[in-house]
């Protein structure tokens, strides 16, 4: 797909998301996937032996970039500046987003915050506490890798 084709796609899904926020309604890949072919499946009317197979690739390449969008907008606070934001009173807004995948019913989806049982909410709290302790002992690591090759290019000089 090129560049321009994959923006144009993109600029679809987003519409497609936005609509869904506006209304607060989760965002499930599947779904949304089928919503956009359906409507630009025009060009594959017909009783053409091969309808099938662009049917079913066009649904497999929209579903995976319906995927991608919504792991962006949901786990990206990079782009919270671009958009608007669900307003909470007493919060600030800073790493909170308005979206959150989670897994219901065996599928990945897009969950308002307002939405997100309390379950959902301790799993993701647990898992970027999580991230945030790996993230601290990868930055140890690098740090004693720096020490370790600073002493080691200090020991080949002194050789």
């Amino acid at each position: 797909m090129s560049d321009q084709d994959q923006g144009r796609l993109v600029a679809i899904i987003t519409q497609q998301l936005d609509s869904l926020a506006a209304a607060g309604t989760p965002w499930r890949a599947q779904w949304i996937a089928h919503a956009i072919v359906n409507e630009h499946c025009a060009a594959l009317d017909g009783d053409h032996e091969d309808a099938w197979f662009w049917r079913k690739t066009s649904y497999a390449a929209t579903r995976e970039a319906v995927r991608k969008e919504i792991s962006r907008r949901a786990g990206d606070d990079s782009q919270k500046k671009d958009r608007p934001q669900l307003r909470l009173p007493g919060f600030d807004r800073e790493h909170l987003q308005d979206y959150y995948v989670v897994r219901r019913d065996g599928d990945d989806i897009g969950v308002p915050v307002t939405a997100l049982t309390d379950q959902e909410i301790d799993a993701k709290a647990d898992l970027y506490e999580s991230m945030a302790r790996a993230c601290s002992a990868h930055a140890d690591e690098l740090r004693r890798f720096k020490a370790w090759r600073a002493d080691l290019l200090r020991d080949a000089e002194s050789s």
